[in-house]
């Protein structure tokens, strides 16, 4: 806890385990790529976005309500490995996070 009076600048500098995020849709941008899109998706999406994480929503169908919400938004056959490696390396998520189960895993 920060000594009273402590700007929260320098007692966030003190502490290692305080994350900061770059703008999103920015270069420096921490971009997370969710695999399923649904309701579940689009509260997950929400919170990314209100921690300053640029959104990536990925479905099967187009218009899911996580894709509604987000930066960006694809459709691909998620149990396709192939197009989902692709879209993995054309996005460049920091964090691929699996929302549904019906994914392609090695």
């Amino acid at each position: 806890m920060p000594e009273p009076g402590t700007p929260v600048a320098a007692s966030a500098a003190a502490h290692p385990t305080v994350q900061t995020f770059s703008t999103p849709l920015s270069p420096a941008a921490t971009r997370v790529m969710l695999l399923g899109a649904g309701e579940l998706g689009k509260e997950v999406v929400i919170a990314l976005q209100r921690l300053g994480i640029e959104t990536i929503a990925v479905d099967r169908y187009p218009n899911a309500p996580g894709q509604q919400v987000a930066h960006r938004a694809h459709v691909i056959e998620m149990t396709d490995g192939s197009q989902l490696r692709a879209l993995i390396e054309r996005e460049r998520p920091a964090l691929v996070v699996p929302e549904i189960e019906a994914i392609a895993t090695p």
